[in-house]
This record gives C-alpha cells, sequence and structure tokens, in this order.
C-alpha cells in the first residue's frame, strides 16, 4: 500500500486495497481503511455525502425512451457526448465514446473549436481501435479540469489524454467489472 500511495497519491484505500491484491496481499477494504486512516492518506476525490440519502426518491420524470444503459456484450452499446472546457487561452471541446459493456473509452477526440468534425474524428477513432458517459465526465471534471486553471489547451489536452490512457484506462478499479480496470476487463 505504501508503494500504491507513493506512486500516486490521490487515490484512496480502495484503490490501495486492490493495488496490495496485485502485489499478492489481499487485505479487507476495511483494513485497508483504517491503514489510511491512521496515516492520514485519505482520496482527494472524496465526496461529502452529508445530507444524503442511500436510497433513491422517485423519479422526476417519466422514462418515455425506455433507456437501457447495460449491454451484455462489448462494442454492443456506445455512449457519446461533448464536453466545453475554459483555459486562459480560450475553449477547449472534448468528445468521447464510451462502451457501455466495459466502460472503456473507445475513442475520443480534443479540439479548440466545436465542430462536426470533433465528433467524426471521436468515431473514427473508436472504429479504428475497434474498441453512462455523463458520470466519465464528470469524474474528469472533479478530478483533474476542476482541480487548476489551466493556462494552454495543450497543457490540458495532455492532462485529459493522460488521465484517459492511464488512469482510466489503466489504474481505475471498477465495482461493476468485478474491481478490475476497463483495461483488464477487455477480450483480447
Amino acid at each position: 500500500m505504501f508503494d500504491e500511495h507513493g506512486d500516486d497519491p490521490k487515490f484512496g484505500y480502495r484503490f490501495l486495497a486492490d493495488g496490495a491484491a496485485d502485489a499478492g496481499l489481499v487485505i479487507a477494504r476495511r483494513a485497508a481503511w483504517r491503514i489510511c486512516s491512521a496515516t492520514g492518506w485519505f482520496s482527494v476525490f472524496s465526496k461529502d455525502h452529508r445530507g444524503t440519502s442511500t436510497r433513491p426518491g422517485p423519479p422526476v420524470h417519466d422514462d418515455l425512451m425506455g433507456w437501457n444503459f447495460t449491454d451484455a456484450a462489448p462494442n454492443g452499446l456506445w455512449l457519446v457526448v461533448v464536453t466545453e472546457h475554459r483555459t486562459l487561452e480560450g475553449e477547449l471541446y472534448v468528445c468521447a465514446i464510451k462502451d457501455v459493456f466495459s466502460n472503456w473509452i473507445v475513442g475520443y477526440s480534443i479540439d479548440s473549436r466545436m465542430r462536426s468534425r470533433i465528433a467524426v474524428n471521436a468515431l473514427n477513432n473508436a472504429a479504428a481501435a475497434n474498441t453512462a458517459m455523463e458520470s466519465f465526465f464528470a469524474l474528469l471534471q472533479n478530478n483533474v479540469l476542476d482541480r487548476r486553471i489551466w493556462s494552454t489547451r495543450e497543457a490540458l489536452r495532455i492532462v485529459i489524454v493522460t488521465s484517459i490512457e492511464r488512469t482510466c484506462h489503466r489504474r481505475r478499479r471498477q465495482d461493476a467489472l468485478g474491481r478490475v480496470s476497463p483495461c483488464n476487463s477487455r477480450p483480447r
């Protein structure tokens, strides 16, 4: 756990427990939490849950479209979203395509202008690699983009690419995937 924390101190006890398990030391999450609490290691991504309920309330509207954001096989359902992010240099636009089955970002494109080519480039990227989007961008926004003011588009572009390729695909383990990263859940 000390090695994992030294390598990336942003993550909390779940990530550190998974890293210990990868190294051959299986540790209960509660024990990992105790160690992290005693050493003062807390995830910078944690949320304030005061005043929130664990039970969902009634739907705010009827699901007239019959949305189903699950899939039983890779590449069966892709979700696409385009977001806008500010820098001191101007806006930067990110279009990402996510495979619902594996939570893998199968394609993305980043540009300084909001044109149709950003979506076309992301789709071409996904098709060449053959490999609930709002949650991805919420994580990206909270964990990376809102942490500082970006002076240039290039600096922000590099951070977004690194976040997708290194953290999202290879390091972030997900309960829905059996506590493995999307990279390790993809069929080879």
